[in-house]
């Protein structure tokens, strides 16, 4: 695993946390964000963290082609709101993110990042603009959580949502600016 995408998974790790059972949580038993409910087979609680990175490298990075972005903050978000919302739903916010941020839409919001979506968010380039479009994706994932709260006991969850993105945040820049 390249240094990147260790940062990337380090990033959502430091954010999700260590062993959990929350009633209310549809996942179940969840360590360092990986679910009994998606994972069956697999033993949470013994769960270790390098098998939790090759989880999130395997199925996360790699299959949702998140690799293909070419931006360190929009591959981390992208990144993070998969883990936590789903591939789909992360596509979606992504590309009404752009749309947003574009201020018209381009962008189909269809949930598929394909050659389209790449291409537009890789045509996002300058510090400036990176940080306008991280915003604006930002933006757009806190209005889906709202409305994902909506439903049956998330309401409990949505302040640790919003507090997830603001530290999202914090942390991805901090990152970037390591890196300069």
């Amino acid at each position: 695993m390249n240094k990147d995408i260790r940062d990337i998974i380090s990033i959502t790790l430091k954010l999700e946390g260590g062993l959990s059972d929350n009633e209310n949580d549809k996942g179940g038993l969840t360590k360092f964000g990986i679910s009994q409910s998606s994972y069956p087979n697999l033993n949470i609680r013994d769960l270790t963290l390098e098998q939790a990175y090759t989880i999130y490298e395997r199925d996360f990075y790699n299959k949702n082609k998140i690799f293909e972005i070419n931006s360190f903050a929009m591959r981390a978000f992208l990144f993070d709101t998969s883990v936590h919302s789903g591939p789909v739903a992360a596509n979606k916010i992504l590309q009404s993110a752009y749309n947003h941020y574009r201020g018209k839409d381009i962008l189909a919001v269809d949930g598929v990042l394909g050659y389209g979506t790449i291409s537009s968010i890789n045509a996002v380039r300058s510090k400036d603009d990176v940080y306008d479009l991280f915003f604006s994706a930002c933006i757009v994932r806190a209005m889906f959580l709202k409305g994902v709260s909506l439903n049956g006991n998330n309401k409990v969850f949505l302040s640790g949502w919003t507090n997830r993105l603001i530290k999202l945040r914090r942390l991805v820049f901090a990152a970037i600016d390591s890196q300069e």
